[in-house]
């Protein structure tokens, strides 16, 4: 199990929640704003060593040091996507979900026949678009 620690005090054994946004934005932030001074600190390390005679084991920290800072901002963008990507099913999901609930109140609300044929007609689509056998209710109708 890893447990993360940021500078902030936020600390996860695993993940932020979707629903978090707040904290994820602030960690967001942070993460890249180490990631910039990682680099400037790679920086510095590479101006200091061309300002000496650099040995070959020197060449080699700077470079895996650059690598590491590589991967890290490599893991950073991926775990960005994925946490946007997310985000984006989990509001399409909820907005799907209010729509059909709203759709659900109108149903209730009124209770003319037209009403109910367009409920069918509205569980006929979806039941097609989720790919959905609805030969049943197209007979009731």
């Amino acid at each position: 199990m890893r447990i993360y620690i940021l500078k902030s005090g936020y600390v996860d054994s695993g993940s932020p929640s979707v629903g978090s946004s707040r904290s994820w934005k602030s960690m967001e932030m942070e993460i890249q704003s180490l990631l910039e001074k990682l680099l400037d600190i790679n920086d510095a390390m590479s101006r200091c060593a061309a300002s000496a005679a650099p040995a070959t084991s020197v060449t080699q920290k700077l470079a895996r040091h650059r690598d590491i800072l590589l991967e890290f901002t490599q893991e950073f963008r991926r775990i960005k996507g994925n946490i946007n990507s997310m985000k984006s099913h989990a509001e399409l999901l909820s907005s799907v979900r209010d729509d059909i609930s709203e759709y659900k109140v109108s149903l209730v609300k009124s209770s003319s026949l037209s009403c109910i044929i367009n409920y069918f007609c509205f569980s006929l689509i979806v039941a097609i678009y989720f790919g959905h056998c609805v030969a049943k209710h197209v007979e009731y109708l």
